[in-house]
């Protein structure tokens, strides 16, 4: 007599969790912020700087630059499922825009079975109503 609607409310969240699972990832979010630097096909060896820099349209009145929101910087492969995501800093928004963000690039983030693949900077963000990511162009990242 139970078994029945048991069965029924199992079945139900499990078609519930497999459309939320298969649900695709948003749109990068151009409109509010875009990554200018490191630029397409530049190439950075192990130890040296690389140098993040994003425009936000519209400037000050840009709602990213209003709330002056921490955006997470993650760098990783320019592949659909990346087998790297270090996260290499948050900067705030106001920050990122006019100085920008350095980091070093690290030998841990070569991997031997990607070599010859590019790399991106995500830079990511939580704003209150919205969220989205924004993507550098392909990189190199070489040993030294």
């Amino acid at each position: 007599m139970y078994a029945r609607k048991l069965i029924t409310i199992l079945l139900v969240a499990f078609c519930a969790l497999s459309f939320v699972l298969a649900a695709p990832p948003p749109p990068p979010a151009t409109d509010i912020l875009v990554v200018t630097s490191p630029p397409a096909n530049a190439v950075y060896k192990v130890g040296e700087e690389i140098t993040v820099k994003v425009k936000l349209p519209g400037g000050k009145k840009n709602i990213l630059y209003k709330a002056n929101t921490p955006i997470k910087l993650t760098i990783q492969k320019l592949i659909p499922m990346p087998n790297l995501n270090k996260k290499v800093g948050t900067v705030h928004a106001r920050t990122l825009a006019t100085t920008g963000f350095k980091f070093i690039a690290k030998k841990e983030y070569i991997i031997d079975t990607q070599v010859n693949m590019p790399w991106r900077v995500r830079a990511s963000f939580d704003h209150k109503d919205r969220s989205g990511y924004s993507d550098s162009r392909g990189f190199k990242l070489v040993k030294a």
